[in-house]
């Protein structure tokens, strides 16, 4: 009887969890404030981190799916981060490989923080390169950290896929954890991209 107890209890304790999980994911949070990075200053709504150019060299990134780092306003790619050095990147307070995808030429760049065996991740990949595919001003750049994670320790990214919409300066306007609702992340985005003309 006990055995039967300690099932339903379990399985209740389950139930609740992924009703949590599932209400959390896709949810937009507005940028945190960097914590203990160089050159990060506190604000209301963003991360303040914020400084010079949006690409480096020798990062050692490359594109598949798309121009990777640079390709013009809207478009998708995705960065293989194997033998990427260093997390202390260009960009004040952002690691290499983020400062490196960055897109100066576009007003928003959306870092998918990814691993290899998650399925959310694919999800989310193909509602944020659908997104960015038909939005001007939208970038989507996709970044597998498996073996990196001193990549998501350093972005305070203890789940994946998280989501970073970064400024072409790389200040961080908004981060979501999960599986994005394509036109929820849209109105929050459209403030920072550019007006259509």
């Amino acid at each position: 009887m006990v055995g039967l107890w300690v099932v339903l209890g379990t399985l209740a304790l389950g139930l609740v969890v992924g009703a949590v999980l599932r209400a959390r994911d896709g949810r937009i949070r507005a940028a945190r404030p960097a914590r203990g990075l160089p050159g990060a200053s506190g604000g209301s709504g963003a991360s303040g981190v914020s400084g010079g150019s949006g690409a480096s060299s020798g990062s050692g990134l490359t594109g598949a799916g798309g121009s990777g780092a640079s390709g013009g306003s809207g478009g998708s790619g995705t960065a293989d981060l194997s033998g990427t050095p260093g997390v202390s990147g260009p960009v004040s307070g952002l690691p290499d490989p983020v400062a490196d995808v960055l897109d100066p030429a576009s007003a928003v760049t959306l870092v998918q923080i990814s691993t290899t065996f998650c399925a959310p991740c694919r999800h989310a990949r193909a509602v944020l390169s659908s997104l960015a595919d038909k939005t001007d001003g939208l970038h989507h750049v996709e970044l597998d950290v498996t073996n990196q994670p001193e990549v998501a320790q350093a972005l305070g990214i203890l789940r994946t896929p998280t989501t970073l919409a970064l400024a072409a300066d790389g200040s961080e306007l908004l981060r979501l954890g999960g599986v994005p609702k394509g036109s929820t992340l849209l109105d929050a985005l459209q403030p920072h991209l550019a007006p259509a003309v």
